[in-house]
Order: C-alpha cells, then sequence, then structure tokens
C-alpha cells in the first residue's frame, strides 16, 4: 500500500468474503432488532412493539442497546381503551404512520456502521483492513432503502471473489 493512502477513497476497498462475513456477524442481531419494532414514518422513530422493549429491558442508559436511534414505545402512541372517542381517533391516526422497519442499508449504517467507526476517523472499510487498505478495483452502487441482505445477494452474484470494491456504506 502507497503512503497516506487510507485518506483516499481509492483504497477503501473491500473484498466479497469481508462483507459476507460482517452480513453474517450481524444478520441475527439485525432480525431481532426489526422483529420487535416498526418505524414512525413522520419522523423515522423506532417504535418499541413491546414492553418493556427488548432493547432497552431496564429504563436506565446503561442497558440500552438502541445505538443512538431515536425510539419510544408503542404505548405512546396508540389509543388507550379508556379515552375519549376523541383520542382513540388521534391515536388511530398516528398508529396510521407506523410502517415495518425494513432491515435497510440505511439501518445497517445506523446501528452497526457507524458506532464502530465513530471515534476512529476511519471508513468501516478502513477499520476491516487496518494497516493493510485495498486498492479498489470496481465500485458498487446500490441503494439505502431496500433489505441489506438483497444488497448482499447482488454482490454474489457480481463481484468476483478477492476483488477490491469501493461499497458506499463501507466507505
Amino acid at each position: 500500500a502507497e503512503a497516506g493512502c487510507d485518506s483516499s477513497p481509492a483504497w477503501w476497498g473491500v473484498e466479497l468474503q469481508q462483507v459476507l462475513s460482517f452480513y453474517s456477524e450481524i444478520r441475527q442481531d439485525l432480525t431481532n432488532y426489526v422483529a420487535v419494532h416498526r418505524i414512525r414514518v413522520t419522523d423515522g422513530c423506532h417504535v418499541c412493539m413491546h414492553e418493556p422493549c427488548p432493547f432497552r429491558p431496564i429504563d436506565k442508559d446503561r442497558y440500552d442497546d438502541h445505538r443512538g436511534a431515536a425510539f419510544l414505545p408503542l404505548s405512546s402512541i396508540m389509543p388507550r381503551n379508556s379515552g375519549s372517542e376523541g383520542d382513540r381517533e388521534e391515536g388511530q391516526k398516528e398508529s396510521e404512520l407506523i410502517a415495518e422497519l425494513v432491515p435497510s442499508t440505511h439501518l445497517v449504517v445506523d446501528r452497526y456502521i457507524k458506532p464502530r467507526t465513530q471515534n476512529s476517523g476511519k471508513s468501516m472499510a478502513l477499520l476491516m483492513n487496518a494497516g493493510m487498505p485495498l486498492k479498489v478495483h470496481a465500485f458498487v452502487t446500490h441503494c439505502w432503502a431496500t433489505p441489506f441482505s438483497e444488497l448482499v445477494d447482488a454482490l454474489q452474484m457480481s463481484v468476483a471473489p478477492g476483488e477490491p470494491m469501493f461499497l458506499s456504506c463501507l466507505s
């Protein structure tokens, strides 16, 4: 590797096997997280569908595993059975704005990549190749809103093993 290459995106390559290993490492936690959360469409806030939330079983910061995501319990936006008709209607309007939380590339970056890189000043690609940056041979563009698994599947079908690629979600 060339001196100072870690500051140049031309050296922020990752290989397919590294992406597969990373996905294997996070897959179960990602699956578990989206299974118990939804997303409030208006602001992207994660809505915990269980109380207490399995990712914050005790209401103390040290037990929180939302990794910086804004979250709230479902009960805070759902209508109560004993409320007035107006309260139920308002709660129903808010509950209609809750959607499935997709295990997207965006969620993967927020939940797994940013926490690992935030204090390093380096990209995930550089952390994966500490001291041995890989010169990029291919540039991969991808959608951030679709499931991360679809990106991994597409990479498996289109990138040669051992070919360093620039993958924006890891850069």
